[in-house]
């Protein structure tokens, strides 16, 4: 039985998983986001409620270029939900955190298989993304593993990764 409420989002009824009328669902425990995608030429656009979000290809080896690419979405999206839930984290916990930065380093195997060069033809994947955060905190040493397991947790992104992918995520205190 699928239905959509008024507002264009799908409800999923936990105890048998399927799509129910907005009024039987408690948006608490389930709540579905729609995206839709357009190609257009050689871009595609991605719409949600408010705005468009173009990504031009799937990666751009040359730096000079436009990089709104597909990986470069995915790996911002993975380390700003880490440091909006770092902030979040420290409101709660009612800690100062300032001078938040973070520095990303992926290591992308096979990556001439992007590029169609004939060859190479192996899959190309992350395969170890390196997190490096810098903040100034109030926050003890002693409890920064505590505070970062927190972090994690609440990050959507970092748990649908995390078991696929080497990620290591490093807090750095600023003095």
């Amino acid at each position: 039985m699928n239905r959509k409420n008024e507002v264009g989002y799908n409800k999923t009824n936990k105890e048998n998983d399927i799509i129910a009328p907005s009024s039987t669902v408690d948006e608490s425990i389930n709540f579905s986001i729609d995206l839709r995608g357009v190609s257009r030429g050689n871009t595609v656009d991605f719409y949600t409620t408010e705005e468009k979000i173009t990504i031009n290809s799937i990666y751009e080896f040359d730096m000079k270029r436009d990089q709104r690419t597909s990986i470069n979405y995915f790996l911002s999206s993975l380390v700003g939900e880490l440091m909006m839930n770092i902030m979040k984290v420290a409101k709660k916990r009612d800690k100062i955190v300032e001078d938040l930065e973070s520095k990303l380093i992926v290591n992308l195997k096979n990556p001439l298989s992007l590029l169609d060069v004939r060859g190479y033809d192996q899959c190309s994947f992350l395969e170890k993304l390196k997190v490096n955060i810098y903040l100034y905190t109030d926050i003890e040493e002693e409890d920064l593993d505590d505070f970062i397991s927190e972090v994690k947790d609440r990050s959507m992104i970092y748990n649908l990764c995390k078991d696929s992918l080497d990620i290591s995520i490093r807090l750095n205190t600023i003095l």
